[in-house]
């Protein structure tokens, strides 16, 4: 272990990665009129350089443990690109996908007729957009919320505890909200967010949640342009905020 420390090129490279991510962090950071997708490229860039030193201290390590000519330069340029390759599939492709199978765990596998009439209530808007029609996923969970996910396949994500506490034209509202996020692609975006949360020590330094409102204003005119009233997603939430106040207030 100790001699990964004292090697200048591995430290170099573990140093180099951690400054570039520090400048992707300052980029993404400082220009904030960057497209939608230099954003997330930047972003994933970020967290693959982060997780590459942690990725090549492991697998040197490993390789130590069973030979003894690591060290060769060979050796770590042949570790160097397998680092690569295995942050790369983590941060870009593994996991998200941990992340989005975390919630399809909790999934009620029915057919019951609340998952019916929002499938196809779901299918008909997705239809007029022109856009995926996104899988549905009922949460066996009790807190009232919602969120959907753009990544291998659009999908939204709703919470019994949600269904019980709105009315229909309330839990319209908020798929409708949803259905907004997904044909602006502000879902894939606020998702990517919340997984540069998990990964980068960073995230409490950054402006995202500002953006993040900005996307949030932008739902909602969705589903109020749709429904032509603004009545129903403003008392789904006021719903949804006296939950979460009440939850607060007795734990």
């Amino acid at each position: 272990m100790v001699s990964f420390f004292y090697d200048p090129f591995k430290m170099g490279l573990v140093i180099v990665s951690l400054l570039l991510s520090l400048g992707l962090f300052i980029v993404l950071k400082k220009y904030k009129q960057l497209s939608f997708k230099k954003k997330l490229g930047i972003m994933y860039a970020h967290m693959f350089t982060l997780i590459f030193p942690f990725v090549f201290f492991a697998l040197f390590q490993g390789c130590q443990a069973m030979f003894n000519n690591c060290s060769q330069l060979g050796k770590i340029l042949t570790m160097l690109g397998i680092t690569a390759l295995i942050s790369l599939v983590f941060g870009v492709f593994l996991g998200p996908l941990i992340y989005i199978k975390r919630f399809e765990k909790k999934s009620i596998k029915t057919d019951n007729a609340a998952k019916h009439w929002i499938h196809n209530f779901v299918k008909k808007h997705a239809i007029k957009l022109k856009i995926e029609n996104p899988q549905i996923q009922i949460l066996n969970e009790a807190k009232p919320q919602a969120f959907s996910i753009k990544y291998v396949k659009s999908q939204i994500f709703i919470t019994l505890g949600l269904i019980d506490l709105l009315n229909r034209k309330e839990i319209e509202a908020v798929l409708l909200h949803e259905l907004g996020h997904i044909k602006n692609r502000s879902s894939l975006y606020k998702f990517s967010v919340n997984l540069f949360k998990l990964v980068s020590p960073l995230a409490s330094f950054s402006t995202f949640h500002k953006e993040l409102s900005k996307e949030e204003h932008l739902a909602d005119a969705f589903a109020i342009h749709i429904q032509k009233t603004n009545k129903n997603i403003i008392s789904a939430k006021r719903k949804m905020n006296a939950f979460f106040k009440f939850s607060r207030s007795v734990s």
